[in-house]
């Protein structure tokens, strides 16, 4: 056999067996639970733990790895791994705990990787709280029937993220913001991202759920008044702006008094917001995007914004790009989203937590440039100076 045709029938033969290796663990039962041991290693013990639990997911699941090859006379140029994870630690133990001779942590963990989806199971979802930081949730939505505050979407949202667990800004904070109306409050609940967001970080929030609920009268029939009622929600990441969830419904309800029919029309419409079924009809409910966000964001990296001080010149701009990219292996991307000088901004994607990517870059020296210092930090954003 011809030497070319020989390489690339041992590609195939590599590509086949992964294939019968892999596929076999990803395609276990949904429902079943997988239990593993992974190890984690990181400059702290909070990174460390994050890590050996994303290690844990992708050994409990298994990796489905499809090698898209291209091939110029019979040579391989290039393989692009191609990677697909699902599931979460539903539980986990900290079996060894050490610190390494170079100064890292090493975490051990038994754990538990349920494949369920991780909105149903409250062991793995408060895995995930606790992996993203336990980040507060504030709501507000702008409510009223025939011109009286109303709260039946801002109940069944709370209800919901109570539930579960979740760490809510005192809701009667949330009442008093609104009873004030003011223009800042009315854009928020209309979806005005910035407003949000400084409502948000004004309130110690990490995430802002804001919405507006309208109501009408719809056409009557057999002598009964129709109410109906528009939601509209999204829940928006204070540090970074990121639209995490979005959901828009309508309910409809009749009753003899307008009143009451427009109250149980929004009910109805409330209830759907965050309901995983409507009518025998499966659907992802805005709970289950919130989740899915943070899911992602556990196992893919995290957004964190990246300001930078100081940066004077085009030359020191592209060093510090290089330099963060670099960093770090658990740095996913960089991406440049402006530089005016003397300010460089970047959104980050890092595997880790923000204090994290601070101890990475804090002190860091750029020849011919200067060094990195850290001035403060959130759970998404960081600020730096280049001195």
């Amino acid at each position: 056999m011809p030497t070319n045709q020989k390489k690339y029938l041992d590609c195939v033969i590599v590509f086949l067996t992964l294939v019968f290796i892999c596929v076999p663990l990803y395609a276990k039962e949904k429902n079943e639970d997988i239990e593993v041991i992974t190890e984690g290693l990181a400059a702290n013990k909070e990174e460390a733990l994050l890590n050996a639990k994303r290690a844990a997911v992708e050994k409990g699941i298994g990796v489905v790895i499809i090698t898209e090859t291209e091939v110029k006379n019979f040579m391989v140029e290039k393989d692009k791994i191609l990677t697909n994870t699902m599931g979460a630690v539903k539980k986990y133990k900290v079996i060894k705990e050490e610190e390494t001779p170079d100064g890292l942590h090493a975490v051990k963990i038994k754990a538990v990787v349920s494949l369920a989806s991780i909105s149903k199971d409250l062991a793995a979802l408060q895995i995930l709280l606790e992996t993203m930081d336990k980040p507060r949730v504030m709501i507000l939505v702008d409510e009223t029937i025939e011109d009286k505050r109303t709260k039946n979407c801002e109940t069944s949202i709370a209800d919901k993220l109570l539930e579960y667990k979740f760490d809510l800004v005192d809701p009667a904070m949330a009442a008093a913001l609104l009873d004030k109306g003011d223009e800042l409050i009315e854009k928020a609940c209309l979806g005005d991202k910035t407003a949000a967001i400084k409502i948000g970080k004004a309130n110690g929030a990490e995430v802002i759920i804001v919405g507006n609920v309208k109501t009408s009268e719809g056409s009557p029939m057999f002598g009964m008044k129709s109410g109906q009622a528009d939601i509209a929600v999204q829940a928006i990441m204070c540090s970074n702006g990121k639209l995490m969830a979005s959901k828009n419904i309508h309910g409809a309800f009749m009753h003899t008094s307008l009143k009451t029919a427009m109250s149980n029309a929004v009910k109805k419409a409330s209830r759907n917001v965050v309901a995983t079924q409507q009518k025998g009809k499966v659907v992802t409910s805005f709970f289950d995007q919130i989740i899915g966000a943070w899911q992602d964001m556990a196992n893919n990296g995290i957004p964190v914004k990246l300001m930078v001080k100081n940066v004077s010149t085009f030359k020191a701009f592209k060093a510090v790009k290089k330099l963060v990219a670099e960093i770090d292996s658990n740095v996913v991307s960089v991406t440049q989203r402006g530089w005016s000088k003397p300010k460089l901004e970047l959104d980050v994607q890092y595997k880790g937590t923000a204090e994290g990517l601070c101890e990475k870059i804090d002190g860091k020296v750029i020849s011919g440039i200067g060094t990195l210092n850290i001035e403060n930090f959130t759970a998404g954003s960081i600020q730096a100076v280049l001195k």
